[in-house]
């Protein structure tokens, strides 16, 4: 009986050695301004700016690759093999939200930033559904109707008045929403 060897054919635009290289160190270098943000112990709002723009970018090649995946096994198939490697190096790339997540959970958590969140179970999940709420209608969580009575939180965000705030989520709660 002869051995037959099982080999799969390569394709080099998904398994070669060049684009899996890239990948990888695209990876291990993304760990760099982390662990260069953690160094001094605080995260200032410029690099929690840098490691989103990072992050969102290597989200976006993440998901190019998923697409670009997907096209090529409806049009010329794609081995089982070569779908693994995409799905690893897509996993790869996500890392990169999961450090965005962990250095601005460093960064609200710090004394003397503004919307300090405390480093409580609690206090995370009730800002995480805040934000949740800020996004569903599309205004900061303190301008919900039950939030007006705190000025003092109206008062530290960005370039806002207690009025406009006010009169915008009166607007929202008659329906007259922008």
């Amino acid at each position: 009986m002869s051995a037959r060897l099982c080999t799969i054919p390569g394709n080099p635009d998904i398994a070669g050695f060049g684009v899996r290289i890239a990948i990888y160190i695209q990876n291990l270098l993304c760990f760099l301004p982390a662990f260069w943000a953690l160094f001094d112990g605080k995260v200032s709002q410029g690099e929690l700016d840098a490691a989103e723009t990072q992050a969102t970018t290597n989200l976006v090649l993440a998901f190019a690759i998923l697409i670009s995946s997907i096209v090529q096994a409806q049009t010329l198939g794609l081995t089982n093999y070569h779908a693994s490697i995409v799905l690893n190096m897509s996993w790869m790339n996500n890392t990169n939200a999961f450090i965005y997540f962990l250095l601005y959970i460093q960064h609200k958590s710090q004394a003397g930033v503004r919307g300090r969140v405390a480093p409580t179970w609690r206090a995370w999940v009730q800002h995480l559904r805040d934000l949740a709420v800020s996004i569903v209608h599309r205004g900061p969580p303190s301008s919900r109707p039950t939030d007006l009575g705190s000025n003092t939180e109206l008062g530290q965000m960005k370039g806002a008045d207690v009025t406009s705030i006010r009169s915008g989520a009166e607007r929202t709660q008659s329906g007259e929403a922008e």
